[in-house]
């Protein structure tokens, strides 16, 4: 049986349980079903799948060093978001910041108003770039998005009464709640919770899509848990290995993600920590890094077996072919490729390193190999400086 039959039938299944279900509960039932036409299915095979040395994967390289003056200092980067003509780097851990920067790395001043004014917030999530080019910043200890122009200036708010882990914009309208893991009446549908929640601006629910059926002390930390470009938001739900765009009016399921051999299954069983980690600790598995481009989709799956390594998987929209990107260190500033942070443009991933990690790393490099483009890198670099970013534009 093939895998769409397979899909048709588990969402018949489900819905007919739902709908049984309702007839016997008060729960408001608004959950969606994905819709799976013209789904693409990316096979993901460790040991068949073709290769490509990063050098061909990737055009061209830059980077940015960003400013280190003692009011700009980034302890963590949780987020890169790129403005027209402003890098945003928001540090939800250590200063509890958001930090602007120029294209050519000078600090341009930070955003930290933390306290109970009407233009200042009690905590930061993260941002969310809207389609009309401005930033929300979710505050959910005062319950409302707060609206930012990129110079820093806060435009108007958004009221919204409820817990969620972060929002994202479908348009300037339409807002995605990731609730996942919170119980509470907005949550709550037949058979569980939801994992995110659509509403309009007037906090109007449109629909819940995804479920929730964890321990309440279970502990999962997603890398990218919920992201949007060009006005469309993508999401992956729980242990799923299936990648989805969200709309006003509804779902669809993007990419479809199959690892062999000994890839884990379709949306696991998981409700405590300890299945959690019996399971991904011998299994082959995707953890929702992902970042779409305009002609390229990027994966990042985890590979146990027969040793743990990490694949980046690049998806050619053109020739329809997915390609693990491995480095035969030839050019020496692929060396700081991980797992890119965010996109920009149309077809660049970014990726950012701590000056600590830049220099040791040079530092290494620089024993095989004397590249002018590594000394200029760590000129007048300390390793207490910012961060790095750097930039790889993918093209083959």
């Amino acid at each position: 049986m093939n895998t769409k039959l397979k899909r048709e039938i588990k969402t018949a299944v489900l819905g007919i349980y739902a709908l049984l279900n309702a007839a016997c509960t008060n729960v408001s039932e608004k959950k969606l079903e994905a819709d799976w036409t013209g789904t693409d299915t990316i096979v993901l095979d460790t040991e068949n799948t073709q290769l490509i040395a990063r050098e061909t994967a990737v055009d061209s390289v830059w980077y940015v060093k960003l400013e280190s003056v003692e009011e700009s200092f980034v302890g963590h980067v949780d987020q890169v978001l790129f403005g027209d003509s402003t890098i945003l780097v928001v540090d939800t851990r250590i200063a509890k910041a958001i930090f602007r920067f120029d294209y050519q790395g000078r600090y341009l001043g930070r955003m930290s108003n933390l306290g109970n004014g009407p233009d200042e917030f009690l905590s930061l999530l993260g941002l969310a770039e809207l389609p009309n080019g401005t930033f929300a910043l979710f505050d959910p200890r005062r319950q409302r998005i707060c609206i930012f122009d990129e110079s820093g200036n806060m435009v108007s708010s958004i009221e919204c009464p409820m817990y969620a882990k972060s929002v994202q914009f479908i348009d300037d309208e339409t807002i995605v709640f990731d609730v996942f893991n919170f119980r509470n009446k907005d949550t709550e549908t037949v058979g569980g919770h939801a994992s995110y929640l659509v509403r309009d601006n007037r906090m109007k629910e449109l629909y819940k899509f995804g479920s929730t059926d964890f321990e309440r002390d279970f502990s999962y930390t997603r890398h990218h848990n919920m992201y949007s470009y060009d006005g469309v938001v993508y999401c992956n739900v729980n242990f799923d290995d299936v990648i989805y765009e969200m709309g006003r009016d509804g779902v669809k399921a993007k990419y479809l993600l199959e690892i062999r051999p000994d890839g884990t299954a379709n949306h696991l069983p998981v409700r405590t920590e300890k299945e959690y980690h019996s399971l991904w600790h011998r299994y082959n598995h995707f953890s929702g890094d992902f970042i779409e481009l305009k002609d390229y989709t990027y994966f990042c799956a985890s590979v146990v077996q027969p040793d743990f390594w990490q694949a980046h998987l690049l998806y050619s929209h053109r020739t329809r072919k997915p390609y693990i990107m491995i480095n035969d260190f030839d050019d020496p500033m692929m060396s700081f490729f991980g797992i890119p942070e965010s996109r920009f443009g149309d077809n660049c991933l970014v990726s950012w390193v701590s000056a600590s990690n830049v220099i040791s790393s040079v530092e290494r490099m620089s024993e095989k190999t004397d590249d002018p483009r590594l000394r200029e890198l760590v000129s007048g670099m300390s390793r207490d400086d910012n961060p790095v970013l750097f930039f790889y534009k993918v093209a083959f």
